[in-house]
C-alpha cells in the first residue's frame, strides 16, 4: 500500500496527466482528420446506449481484472473513478 504522502502525490498528479493525454489525443486527431475527410472516411456518432454496451462488453472484464489485481497496491478504484468522471466531463 502507498503511504499517505505517496498516495497524495499520485492523486495530485492525475489531473495534469489526464490533461496531457487529452492534448496528445487531440493533436493526433487534428493531424489526421483532414486526411480522413479527403479520403472519404465518414465520421459517425454512436448512440450512448451502444457505446455503453460496447464498453461493458469489451472493457468490463479487463477493468474488473485490473482493479482486482491492483487492489491494495495502488489507488486503483479511485484512479478508475477519477478517469471515468473526467471522461464524462468531456462529453
Amino acid at each position: 500500500a502507498l503511504s499517505d504522502a505517496h498516495r497524495d502525490a499520485l492523486m495530485s498528479s492525475i489531473p495534469a496527466s489526464m490533461d496531457r493525454y487529452y492534448e496528445a489525443y487531440q493533436a493526433v486527431y487534428d493531424k489526421w482528420e483532414p486526411t480522413l475527410e479527403k479520403n472519404g472516411v465518414a465520421k459517425i456518432t454512436l448512440p450512448d446506449e451502444v457505446v455503453s454496451g460496447l464498453q461493458e462488453a469489451a472493457a468490463g472484464p479487463v477493468r474488473e481484472e485490473w482493479l482486482a489485481a491492483n487492489e491494495g497496491k495502488i489507488a486503483a478504484k479511485e484512479l478508475y473513478e477519477f478517469t471515468k468522471a473526467k471522461l464524462a466531463e468531456m462529453k
